[in-house]
């Protein structure tokens, strides 16, 4: 009970069989003024089942293919979070979905990639923690290595209150690579705790930490700052630790 229609084809591809892994970007629009919602990109296991919802609708799809359903809202099973004003398109009685397959590939496949990947980032980890241990021996200071594994020290003491989450602060912090590369220059910037996007999620926790008047030098670990992708602009290499100068 959907329509379907193919925009465009791959001239080589792979068949999605029930089980395999599909990897597609799917964009959620309404269907009377064809206006986008939200787009998510994701991987979604294929079944030929009777639910209505992505696992059915990308059965025997081909990588390559890019794809236009329309499905009745009340019938379709979203398995994404819904992100704000996502109740415009659930109070409609039809939904668009524009669909690029990216790839497809079997379930032994997909594993074999995974474990690949782990042993991949096991290895960039154990990497990064080398060069901040070398960092460390290099600098000769001495840091305090919290339970969450970023490095602090204290330059200055301060005497004022400890802030929490939702304290509005202002901040000056400067930031670089372990290699002395500034990332950004000596900055002033007023937020409240807990705001996501405000700071990388390492400066968020340091901060509550640090006394109204303190300054610190701390060491963050890629897991509470870029990640394994890096920053967006290239600036920020993946795995990268950072040094801020708070």
């Amino acid at each position: 009970n959907y329509y379907f229609k193919l925009l465009a084809f791959a001239d080589t591809y792979t068949t999605a069989h029930s089980g395999d892994i599909v990897t597609a970007r799917v964009a959620y629009s309404l269907v009377d003024t064809d206006s986008l919602v939200f787009e998510t990109e994701g991987e979604v296991i294929v079944r030929n089942e009777a639910k209505l919802g992505l696992p059915l609708l990308l059965f025997e799809s081909h990588s390559g293919d890019s794809l236009s359903f329309i499905v009745p809202t009340a019938d379709f099973s979203l398995d994404v979070p819904l992100p704000e004003g996502f109740d415009t398109l659930m109070r409609a009685p039809e939904m668009r979905l524009t669909v690029r397959i990216k790839s497809v590939v079997d379930s032994v496949t997909y594993q074999e990639h995974q474990k690949a990947l782990a042993l991949w980032k096991q290895t960039q980890a154990d990497y990064e923690t080398y060069l901040i241990e070398q960092y460390l021996e290099q600098t000769k200071e001495t840091f305090v290595c919290h339970k969450n594994g970023i490095y602090k020290r204290i330059i200055k003491k301060g005497n004022g209150p400890l802030p929490s989450r939702n304290s509005h602060v202002t901040v000056s912090y400067q930031g670089s690579l372990l290699n002395g590369q500034i990332i950004n220059h000596s900055i002033t910037q007023d937020f409240m705790l807990g705001n996501e996007m405000q700071v990388i999620e390492g400066l968020e926790r340091v901060i509550q930490t640090m006394r109204q008047g303190e300054r610190a030098q701390v060491i963050i670990p890629s897991c509470y700052a870029w990640g394994e992708h890096g920053s967006s602009d290239g600036s920020i290499p993946p795995f990268a630790s950072v040094v801020f100068d708070i």
